[in-house]
């Protein structure tokens, strides 16, 4: 279930929830789940690339998945050799 907060504060620039930066949590979630984070930037991009397609063109190309996949395997083998170089440190 997503939780969003309902309070939103501006402070110097930058928009808080509850009191801690959006950036400082996504931060915190990235070096905690860093496959997960992978999984959803390529989730969200490819939704905002087809809804994109499809205002435009009226059209799915079933076909530009695969570019998607291919993008999300590498990401993926990225963060196994950075976790990895990180435990030979």
């Amino acid at each position: 279930m997503l939780v969003v907060a309902t309070t939103f504060r501006y402070n110097k620039g930058t928009i808080s929830v509850g009191g801690e930066f959006v950036f400082t949590k996504y931060k915190k979630f990235k070096e905690k789940r860093p496959y997960a984070n992978v999984i959803l930037i390529m989730i969200f991009t490819s939704f905002i690339g087809i809804l994109i397609e499809y205002i435009v063109n009226k059209d799915f190309i079933g076909s530009g998945l695969y570019p998607a996949v291919a993008f999300t395997l590498i990401g993926v083998l990225r963060v196994k050799r950075r976790n990895k170089t990180k435990q030979d440190l």
